[in-house]
């Protein structure tokens, strides 16, 4: 059974080629997106890591499976104290099981399944928030819109006043021109 998402076999115990127990998947290391190798713990008060390449393992129901034989695997060291695989212990690993593992570009580690989970949890976090501001931005800028159409009907409408206040004061200028001098008023 191919395995879509391995680093979900975490704490399954894994086989050897021949269907003994070597002891459990306790870490996957990825390339970007590609598992490369897996650490399995062994010994049951030492618990020892242990770097088996990933790329031919398979499912069974309950178990990991990897084509190579248990010494093989006990044989090989695991990763860094810091828990990082290095490209040193990469060529290590690839030599020890005559294979290939895809990962020639040079010098770096690869990223474990838990700082990679964190990584994946924070850019969804990332992008929720650039999209809750997107949004924010959007409403602001509708909100902004609104605001200058209402601010340009305003300027209209105090337009409108002054211009209708000119025409009344036009006709009361025009009101009293026609009507002439005012009358003297006579005290008496």
């Amino acid at each position: 059974m191919k395995i879509e998402h391995i680093e979900q076999w975490i704490g399954r115990d894994v086989l050897d080629g021949d269907g003994e127990k070597v002891g459990k998947l306790s870490e996957v290391h990825f390339d970007g997106d590609r598992p490369v190798v897996g650490e399995i713990s062994t010994g049951r008060i030492s618990k020892k890591q242990h770097l088996v390449p990933l790329r031919e393992a398979s499912a069974t129901r309950d178990d990991l499976r990897v084509p190579y034989p248990k010494d093989t695997i006990t044989a090989v060291g695991g990763p860094a104290p810091d828990g990082s695989v290095t490209h040193e212990e990469l060529a290590a690993v690839a030599q020890a099981y005559g294979v290939h593992l895809g990962v020639d570009d040079g010098p770096r580690t690869l990223e474990g399944s838990k700082a990679r989970e964190a990584r994946l949890a924070a850019a969804a976090a990332a992008l929720a928030r650039a999209e809750e501001l997107e949004r924010e931005a959007a409403l602001r800028a509708e909100e902004t819109q609104a605001a200058e159409e209402r601010a340009r009907e305003a300027a209209d409408a105090v337009e409108q006043a002054r211009a209708a206040q000119r025409s009344a004061e036009r006709a009361a200028a025009e009101a009293r021109a026609q009507a002439g001098p005012a009358p003297a008023t006579t005290t008496a």
